[in-house]
C-alpha cells in the first residue's frame, strides 16, 4: 500500500520533462496525461506566439506505488487553430479530465508535417489543434501530492 503521508515532502522526485515531436512521443505524454483535471481557466490559446497550453493537476502513473498528483504544465508550438467541442466555456470552475492525446497528420502531402493534435476529454470533450508541425512539451511544475482517489478504469472486456 502507498504511503499516505503528504508527498509534498518527498526529497528525491524528479520532475518529468517530455518533448514529443511525433506520434510515438506523442503517445508517451498521452500516457501520462491520462486523468491529468484542468479547469477551464488554465486552458488559453496564446494566438500571437502560436502556442496552445494549459496546467493540469496530472496523476503520476509512472510511479506504480504513488498514489500523487503533480502540477503539470502542457503545451503545443506552432498553432495555427484551436477548436473546442463540448466545452462549457461558461462552467469556468467545472474540471475537465483528459483522456487522450493523439496526432492525425493531414492527408494532402506525406512530407507535410501538419496535422491536428486532438486532446480528448471525458464526457465528449474535445480540443483539436491545427499545428504546422508536432511539438509539444509537458513538465511536471510542482512536487507531488498525496492524491484524494487513484482513478479507475473499466476493464476492456476483450482482454
Amino acid at each position: 500500500m502507498a504511503d499516505k503521508r503528504d508527498a509534498g515532502f518527498v526529497d528525491d522526485f524528479r520532475p518529468v520533462r517530455l518533448l514529443a515531436q511525433d506520434s510515438q512521443d506523442l503517445a508517451v505524454i498521452s500516457a501520462l496525461m491520462q486523468d491529468a483535471v484542468v479547469l477551464p481557466n488554465d486552458i488559453g490559446w496564446l494566438q500571437g506566439q502560436r502556442r496552445f497550453a494549459l496546467v493540469a493537476n496530472r496523476f503520476r502513473w509512472e510511479d506504480p506505488e504513488a498514489e500523487e498528483r503533480v502540477r503539470a504544465g502542457l503545451h503545443a508550438e506552432n498553432v495555427r487553430k484551436v477548436r473546442s467541442r463540448g466545452v462549457d466555456a461558461e462552467a469556468q470552475d467545472k474540471p475537465i479530465s483528459v483522456l487522450s492525446l493523439t496526432f492525425e497528420p493531414n492527408p494532402a502531402d506525406e512530407g507535410d508535417p501538419s496535422g491536428t493534435l486532438r486532446i480528448a476529454c471525458a464526457g465528449g470533450a474535445e480540443f483539436l489543434i491545427e499545428v504546422e508541425a508536432l511539438e509539444v512539451a509537458m513538465r511536471d511544475m510542482t512536487k507531488p501530492w498525496a492524491a484524494k482517489s487513484r482513478p479507475e478504469h473499466e476493464a476492456d472486456e476483450d482482454v
